[in-house]
């Protein structure tokens, strides 16, 4: 015989569906939060492109655009591995994926930055 869900059985179970996501250790990114962070990877690509134009300008590469690039392609990292372990709201999975690949892109650009400063 076939057990029939009762209300405190379905509260129970959507509550430990709850726990569970919580405690997976994957971070679920609403639709602003991956926009938030979008808004950020444009922010370090500028501050980069600006190092680039700043070495360009002046011909050197002082030991603080070194550790500059350096911080940055960091910085790149910790937000391709945020990312890389995030899900999202249902809906927004090309979105997720979207924002995950310009973080990668932006990663690869800085260790590609990091190595010319050298």
């Amino acid at each position: 015989m076939p057990l029939k869900p009762t209300g405190h059985m379905t509260r129970w179970l959507v509550t430990a569906a709850i726990v569970a996501v919580a405690c997976s250790g994957s971070p679920i990114m609403t639709h602003e939060q991956l926009e938030s962070e979008m808004r950020h990877l444009r922010s370090l690509d500028a501050e980069a492109q600006l190092l680039q134009d700043v070495v360009a300008a002046h011909h050197s590469k002082s030991r603080f655009t070194r550790e500059h690039a350096r911080y940055l392609q960091r910085s790149a990292h910790e937000h391709a591995h945020s990312l890389a372990q995030a899900r999202s709201v249902p809906g927004d999975e090309a979105e997720l994926e979207r924002v995950r690949a310009a973080a990668t892109r932006l990663e690869e650009r800085f260790v590609a930055l990091v190595i010319e400063m050298q």
